[in-house]
């Protein structure tokens, strides 16, 4: 699903560029990163203010515990 996102956004750049080099303008590629900002975007646009919200604190928190996962068990504990 997320891939068939990223070509919908790359087809819509690639066609407008297409328009813009007819009329004599250089080609301009996205790059990867932009690519999935793009994707991102227009993933969170259909949905509303507190949908998007809570659809992305979900994904900051699974992030995180990702990332506590990933981290070794001594540096895991707080000492205090």
């Amino acid at each position: 699903r997320r891939k068939n996102e990223e070509q919908d956004v790359l087809r819509a750049h690639r066609a407008k560029e297409k328009g813009l080099i007819k009329q004599g303008k250089k080609p301009f590629y996205l790059k990867k990163a932009e690519q999935k900002k793009l994707a991102l975007v227009h993933r969170f646009e259909g949905m509303k203010g507190k949908q998007a919200d809570k659809a992305i604190g979900r994904r900051r928190k699974k992030k995180a515990s990702r990332e506590m996962r990933e981290m070794p068990e001594w540096r895991r504990t707080v000492k205090g």
